[in-house]
């Protein structure tokens, strides 16, 4: 299942209400797309602090969740992969 985050228009508070309906209905994984689709911008920008620390959030409550995988796209950034790559090895 794709999670689409629209351009900046994201929240921890949010991303728990979409990971805990994901769950409920049966999806087991998900990849989080960062994505600009032509709605009004949003606050956080791309790989800021607070997108970092939503990001890290969502891997939590995955573990929380029991959702088994969460991945990114490898198109929008190699610094997004690497950062997956450290959040999901602490």
């Amino acid at each position: 299942m794709n999670g689409w985050l629209m351009d900046g228009n994201l929240s921890k508070e949010g991303m728990t209400k979409d990971l805990e309906s994901m769950k409920r209905a049966g999806i087991g994984s998900v990849v989080f797309l960062e994505v600009n689709v032509g709605i009004p911008r949003g606050h956080v920008d791309f790989l800021s602090t607070e997108w970092k620390d939503c990001f890290k959030h969502a891997v939590k409550e995955c573990e929380r969740l029991g959702i088994i995988g969460l991945k990114t796209n490898r198109t929008s950034s190699r610094n997004t992969l690497a950062f997956y790559k450290k959040v999901g090895s602490s």
